[in-house]
């Protein structure tokens, strides 16, 4: 009963009448009004209010219409998960999982190999992805989790893994004079004529960059984005522009560097790193975190 009621619910609400809903469903209007009386009957309360032309839901049958969506989406929600675990125990367990490609490049290798070394029958496939392409693969259900910064959607849960420092990188001066030793002696006006350098994913950390910079008066565009965290450190270091990047980085890849390199107080800025699912697929995801939080400490010696 609670679907057929549903629909004609809906129908009502939107058609403004029971004869005109009865005519769009291809039923009687009898029968439209047998179910709306059935329902009244069952919760003591009226539905549908006859004096409005159009008539109108009440204020009860438009909660009750909610409730009635409400209980339609979690069933669905309900198939398609447990459809999902249907598929898991025919195919062997499963992860898809997209990692962050300024992060990819360091950090996948080690996660595959503890994941498979602590899971032997996963399956896995990954996929490189950052930003808001990676935020909707996740809300529509195509990937599992996403290893990177946080997401900004509510509806996603962000299991932090590591909280990474930051440098700021920018061209040596003409005069040796005007280099800073120090964040606190830059005088942040003199980067506004210069390119900002970045990466391209629109991502979490992309917005704090960007409010750290305008925090501190300097008003900066991207004047250039590119792919990953060492391409950017390779433009700044040979003096093309400004970026920001994980201070690991920077040490690990970079061993002469012709810039000016400041790091940034952790209190300030810095780069969270972390696993992002939705909580109905927590469950899925659990094997991902211990396999990420022991390559972290391989990789970044936290």
């Amino acid at each position: 009963m609670d679907n057929t009621l549903l629909t004609f619910l809906q129908a009502i609400e939107e058609a403004g009448s029971i004869s005109s809903a009865a005519r769009k469903l291809f039923v009687t209007q009898p029968y439209v009004s047998r179910i709306i009386r059935q329902a009244e009957d069952r919760f003591h309360v009226q539905l549908i209010n006859h004096k409005n032309r159009p008539i109108t839901l009440t204020l009860a049958g438009t909660r009750l219409l909610n409730y009635l969506q409400r209980s339609q989406q979690l069933a669905q929600e309900m198939d398609s998960e447990m459809s999902h675990f249907a598929h898991q125990q025919a195919q062997g367990q499963q992860l898809k999982l997209a990692v962050d490609p300024s992060i990819a490049h360091h950090w996948l290798s080690l996660i595959v190999q503890d994941l498979i070394r602590q899971n032997p029958d996963l399956h896995i496939s990954v996929t490189a992805l950052a930003g808001k392409a990676a935020e909707n693969s996740l809300l529509n259900g195509n990937i599992d989790a996403l290893l990177g910064s946080p997401l900004t959607n509510s509806e996603t849960q962000f299991t932090l893994i590591t909280n990474q420092p930051a440098t700021l990188i920018m061209p040596e001066p003409i005069h040796a004079s005007d280099q800073p030793s120090d964040l606190s002696q830059l005088e942040f006006g003199h980067l506004d004529g210069l390119r900002l350098i970045s990466t391209a994913d629109q991502s979490f950390s992309n917005g704090l960059i960007m409010a750290w910079l305008t925090k501190h008066g300097t008003h900066m565009s991207d004047a250039i984005k590119l792919p990953t965290f060492e391409s950017a450190i390779n433009l700044a270091v040979n003096g093309v522009g400004v970026t920001v990047a994980p201070d690991i980085l920077i040490k690990r890849q970079f061993k002469h560097i012709n810039a000016i390199t400041l790091p940034i107080p952790l209190k300030e800025l810095s780069f969270q790193v972390g696993i992002s699912c939705l909580p109905r697929a927590m469950e899925r995801t659990k094997p991902l975190l211990p396999a990420t939080q022991s390559s972290a400490k391989e990789l970044f010696d936290i």
